[in-house]
């Protein structure tokens, strides 16, 4: 475990971290956590980034979620 920092960068963010307020703390969805966590990771990318990009997904739980937090969805059957 000693060498293992070696293989980690920290990342600082600067700036706007969180979603715009209009959004509050979003819906509540029944997702599973590696599911929400996409979800979280594309709301918080389109929030600091200032872009828009889609969120691809085959997965009809994750896709509602998604839309339910405003996200472009791409469903892939």
């Amino acid at each position: 475990m000693r060498h293992s920092q070696s293989f980690f960068t920290k990342v600082v963010m600067r700036g706007r971290a969180s979603p715009p307020a209009s959004r509050g703390s979003g819906p509540e969805t029944d997702v599973k956590t590696l599911d929400a966590l996409h979800i979280a990771s594309a709301v918080m990318f389109q929030a600091v980034s200032g872009l828009t990009v889609p969120f691809i997904t085959s997965h009809a739980a994750e896709r509602d979620a998604a839309q339910a937090m405003g996200l472009i969805v791409i469903w892939v059957e």
